[in-house]
């Protein structure tokens, strides 16, 4: 997963400066090439999070840890510094 997410910022940072200086194309037509790129990524992600939720339930999620609470004492590591002399 972080292959494919490090492969696509690559591409998305590499090509347009690759269509600038290859190619002789001006920055914004780089850009609007690279636009139905962005766009296809986009859908894909809509679409692979929808069909994901539907295909796996969500899990239950455990309640956050408390360190400090009312009915406990706190954790040693946060007892106060004694003062200075």
């Amino acid at each position: 997963m972080v292959v494919i997410g490090l492969g696509m910022f690559a591409v998305v940072g590499h090509v347009p400066t690759c269509l600038q200086t290859v190619y002789g194309r001006t920055a914004t037509e780089s850009d609007l090439l690279m636009l139905p790129m962005v766009v296809g990524i986009t859908a894909t992600a809509l679409f692979s999070s929808r069909f994901t939720d539907r295909l796996a339930p969500a899990r239950p999620r455990r309640p956050p840890q408390v360190w400090a609470t009312r009915t406990r004492s706190p954790p040693s590591w946060s007892a106060p510094c004694p003062p200075r002399r």
